[in-house]
């Protein structure tokens, strides 16, 4: 797995380092991005969406992003699976999406890509 995050940012980074330390088996490969990212089979993330959300790719190509990434990343990390079942509670996605909405919002600097305007 992927975790592609804004390097520019420091929340960013201190998100990414503490998954580094949570996780023992070294399931997820973290990379930094700073412009479009093109996956395997030509899908194309864009460098705006890219810096609006951390997104995960997993061994089947399939793109996580924001709330829906930190969840799918539970079931990566062995220290996360006792919070997995109240990350399905009903209503939990939603709100999960829109905190996550409000923290990305406010944080602090917004990395730039290469090529585009912060």
């Amino acid at each position: 797995m992927v975790l592609l995050y804004d390097g520019a940012c420091p929340r960013c980074c201190g998100a990414a380092a503490l998954v580094s330390r949570l996780d023992q088996g070294r399931r997820v490969r973290l990379e930094p991005v700073g412009g479009d990212r093109c996956l395997p089979g030509g899908r194309r993330l864009a460098c705006a969406d890219l810096r609006r959300a951390v997104h995960l790719v997993d061994r089947r190509q399939r793109v996580f992003a924001g709330f829906a990434a930190v969840r799918r990343l539970a079931w990566e990390l062995p220290v996360l699976w006792p919070a997995l079942p109240a990350l399905y509670l009903p209503g939990v996605a939603w709100a999960g999406a829109g905190l996550y909405r409000r923290v990305a919002a406010t944080r602090g600097r917004r990395g730039t890509c290469a090529g585009a305007a912060p």
